[in-house]
């Protein structure tokens, strides 16, 4: 994820992180949209945790469109067993 460091971050709250591995869109709130990147731009929605969860672009009212959800492997490292 280090990556994609130079997009902005939003944090996600525990219901907007498990909507999101359910395929809802998470909206920002009305409080909340002032800190938000304009319209168009994208972020990277993260977990209270700080790990990558997914990309998405800003839309109107708060609205985040998903580009790409990226979903945990299961506790199995790369290569690994388990």
């Amino acid at each position: 994820s280090e990556a994609l460091d130079h997009m902005p971050a939003l944090n996600l709250g525990s219901n907007q992180a498990a909507g999101l591995m359910n395929g809802i869109a998470p909206r920002i709130a009305a409080e909340s949209i002032e800190s938000v990147p304009p319209r168009g731009s994208l972020v990277r929605l993260l977990h209270g945790s700080g790990r990558l969860a997914a990309i998405g672009e800003v839309g109107q009212a708060g609205f985040i469109h998903i580009k790409r959800v990226f979903r945990e492997s299961g506790g199995r490292t790369p290569g690994g067993t388990g």
